[in-house]
């Protein structure tokens, strides 16, 4: 399971998720610990860790759900549902957190 500050989901409206491309916001501060992510959102002053997961996730971008997933899936050799619902956990909460943008 990949942990960061605040998790939640958020309906789709008749998207497809594996349509939905994911950005960095250009003004987040990373500090790379390779290990780990420190982000820093200069607007909000939040500041947030990703684990290691979190992290490959986010070196990623910019990529779509489904791309973030197959990481996820032959990177920890886990099965195709639980890849997808961590991605979309960490990009929800990455986008709830002011880090990420997504194109619908």
């Amino acid at each position: 399971m990949i942990h960061i500050a605040h998790f939640y989901s958020c309906t789709r409206g008749g998207v497809v998720e594996s349509a939905v491309m994911y950005r960095p916001k250009d003004d987040i501060l990373v500090t790379d610990l390779q290990e780990e992510l420190v982000l820093l959102n200069p607007e909000t002053q939040d500041i947030f860790t990703l684990n290691s997961s979190g992290r490959l996730l986010w070196l990623a971008l910019p990529a779509s759900l489904d791309q973030l997933s197959k990481l996820l899936q032959t990177t920890y050799e886990l099965d195709a549902p639980t890849a997808h619902q961590d991605a979309r956990e960490v990009m929800d909460a990455l986008v709830r957190a002011q880090l990420v943008d997504h194109d619908f």
